[in-house]
């Protein structure tokens, strides 16, 4: 014979503390005079309800809330009452072997169910009712003690509870609320938003009402529902009853001790119901954890037999689908289902592995062309001149091609790149070619509708970008500055670790120019230098940097007049910066002028000493003019100029000064005395 389907072995999660005292078995009913707030027929219902708990054999199971479906009577009445025949119930096929299985002997029985687990019996129980009368039945019970003793570390059942109470206690899902009864034995699984609590449970102040001594009523079977402690009130009055019926003190002592004992006994039973049920939680939980485990190497079985050995290690048995699938008992239709799933994940493991194959060559090639282009720079570039990273020389293509399209049995070498003192210009060039191009494409973003000449347009004054890194839209930047800003932001992430870019950004340890889309075209800052262009003077379509560099004109804010730090005069880039910032509403004309010919020179040469401080905070590099190979860090500059040459103060002529990133050191200063009003 097939058994019932298997209950589960997950015990329930607790949601109420237990704390409750043990029952005599006698006690069956509940008194009907005291003090009582639930209405009459409430509490007949709830009087029968306690009985049937009590009675052993005629235990119907956890109430789940939902009403069963009846005949209709009143049409079966009718029919017989008019004498029209009525229609028998359809009987299922099968009945016949139904029926003699019920009709075997009870030692045949005994042997067949003798094997099922207290759980396997609940379920047969609910299979029919003629298997829930069977197990029910008075003779069953010795099968429910068999069952019960393959149950490792069960503690022994209490008299006042049956054999099928007990099994549904400890592995039963329904709701116990309307069994009081059995809540000082297990966490037992209460529904907390069930309408019949305030029926069925009393508050504290209520027990209290009923005259017991406090140490007795803090006994009465309780538990903890809705933030509250709820008691039984059958017991409350049951118990009332009890001590009022008693005459003399040394009665009641008696009767107190009793109730005290037995509250104790209980609790000790209770602990050790509470011990088990975690025990047993966990050990279901193993159970379940070996049989998942189980499954996924018949999964590992399935990949190999598809052809996949090769892979798999790389196979994701963690997989959101291939975990589902485990999770239920494995049938040739799941096994049939799980194939395009491993085939799935099998793919994209060999794709990893690809990539993580390219990833490794790609690594060593990056680092040959890391090495041979620092060499370079070391012998052949003037280390006083900015050049481009070694991830921007990454992107020429013909660079990139090199480490991407050799075949995997090429060795790349130093000759692969083609970097010698004849074509490192070229090369840093085309890396700067590269970046233009970027640059053009962001422009086009912003002037579309506008004809530019692409040839001279990133020569323009009037061309400038912004750097969100340091604020949206209030700063800008040249060509010339944009090709070289300040800092990158050295740090790396992407979606995919097995990426070119991954592989890159881990060798050089740093990132190409404008990876995280910070430097962008700023038209604002394009109107206000194109205003200023015109205030100097210039053609803002034709004026280029070299032109207005070279023209070098200094220019007092008079808006930025102040009588204690005094004048500000600044170069014609800081002041479209200041423009920008400070007074982009206003018209230029009415806060700049042009500084006369003394104020220019008193101002270069405050700029030029402040920018000299600036490179020994710095401690920029510098060459010595007298020696034609000596480079040093501008404080060792000094002490070899003084050394080797007699030069305690060097001048523009002594040494050269290395090139700096960004906006290229401070452009403004303050004048003295500031203007009078």
């Amino acid at each position: 014979m097939t058994s019932a389907p298997r209950r589960s072995t997950r015990t329930r999660v607790p949601n109420v503390q237990v704390t409750a005292s043990e029952l005599s078995a006698e006690e069956s009913s509940i008194p009907q005079q005291g003090p009582s707030t639930i209405p009459a027929a409430q509490q007949e219902q709830q009087d029968d309800a306690e009985d049937d708990v009590e009675d052993e054999d005629e235990y119907e199971g956890p109430s789940n809330g939902k009403r069963k479906r009846k005949a209709p009577v009143g049409k079966e009445k009718s029919a017989k009452s008019q004498g029209k025949p009525v229609k028998k119930a359809k009987v299922k096929k099968g009945r016949g072997v139904l029926q003699q299985l019920l009709e075997m002997p009870f030692d045949i029985l005994f042997e067949i169910f003798g094997h099922c687990m207290p759980y396997d019996l609940l379920s047969l129980g609910r299979t029919s009712k003629d298997f829930r009368q069977l197990v029910l039945s008075p003779e069953f019970k010795s099968i429910w003690i068999h069952s019960r003793s393959h149950v490792q570390g069960l503690p022994a059942r209490p008299e006042n509870i049956s054999e099928p109470q007990y099994a549904e206690l400890a592995f039963g899902k329904g709701c116990l609320v309307r069994l009081p009864l059995l809540l000082r034995y297990f966490n037992v699984l209460l529904c907390s938003g069930v309408r019949c609590i305030d029926d069925i449970y009393v508050t504290a102040s209520y027990i209290s009402r009923l005259g017991m001594p406090a140490i007795v009523t803090e006994k009465v079977p309780r538990t903890y529902l809705r933030h509250k402690q709820r008691y039984s009130p059958h017991y409350g009055h049951k118990w009332a009853e009890e001590y009022k019926a008693l005459k003399t003190p040394e009665e009641q002592q008696q009767w107190q001790s009793a109730k005290i004992a037995q509250s104790d006994e209980a609790k000790q039973h209770a602990r050790l119901c509470l011990e088990w049920q975690r025990s047993f939680a966990r050990m279901g939980s193993y159970q379940k954890m070996d049989e998942r485990k189980d499954r996924k190497a018949r999964m590992v079985e399935l990949a190999r037999s598809m052809g996949w050995d090769d892979e798999l290690a790389e196979l994701v048995v963690d997989d959101p689908d291939i975990d589902k699938i485990c999770s239920r008992k494995l049938t040739d239709k799941t096994l049939q289902n799980a194939r395009p799933i491993i085939q799935r994940i099998m793919t994209e493991a060999e794709e990893r592995r690809v990539l993580r194959e390219q990833g490794t060559m790609f690594k060593a090639r990056m680092t040959t062309l890391m090495y041979t282009y620092t060499d370079a720079l070391s012998r052949w570039y003037s280390p006083l001149k900015l050049r481009p990273r070694i991830p921007d020389i990454f992107l020429i293509p013909r660079i990139k091609s090199v480490v991407t399209d050799t075949p995997p049995q090429t060795v790349v070498t130093s000759a692969h790149f083609n970097i010698t003192q004849e074509t490192l210009p070229s090369l840093i060039e085309e890396a700067y070619g590269v970046i233009k191009q970027t640059l053009l494409l962001l422009m086009d973003e912003d002037l579309r509708g506008e004809s530019k000449d692409q040839a001279t347009v990133l020569k323009l004054a009037s061309t400038v970008f912004i750097n969100r890194q340091y604020g949206y839209g209030r700063t800008f930047m040249t060509v010339w500055q944009a090709l070289n800003p300040i800092s990158h932001q050295d740090y790396y992430y992407t979606a995919n670790p097995d990426s070119i870019e991954a592989a890159a950004h881990s060798v050089f340890q740093k990132n190409p120019w404008n990876f995280n889309q910070s430097i962008a075209f700023s038209r604002p800052a394009h109107d206000i230098v194109c205003e200023l262009l015109i205030f100097l003077g210039f053609d803002p379509s034709t004026a280029t940097v070299d032109e207005v560099n070279d023209r070098d004109a200094i220019i007092e804010c008079l808006d930025c007049n102040n009588r204690t730090t005094g004048r500000l005069l600044m170069r014609w880039a800081c002041a479209a910066f200041h423009a920008l910032n400070s007074h982009s509403v206003k018209h230029m004309n009415d806060y700049f002028q042009l500084a006369d010919e003394r104020d220019t020179l008193r101002a270069k040469a405050a700029i030029k000493i402040e920018n000299e401080k600036e490179c020994y905070v710095e401690n920029v590099q510098a060459k010595c003019r007298h020696c034609d190979d000596h480079v040093s860090y501008i404080s060792n500059m000094r002490k070899h100029l003084l050394e080797s040459h007699d030069i305690a103060y060097p001048e523009d002529d002594d040494m050269d000064v290395a090139e700096r990133n960004g906006c290229g050191g401070t452009e403004s200063c303050r004048l003295w005395p500031a203007r009078p009003g």
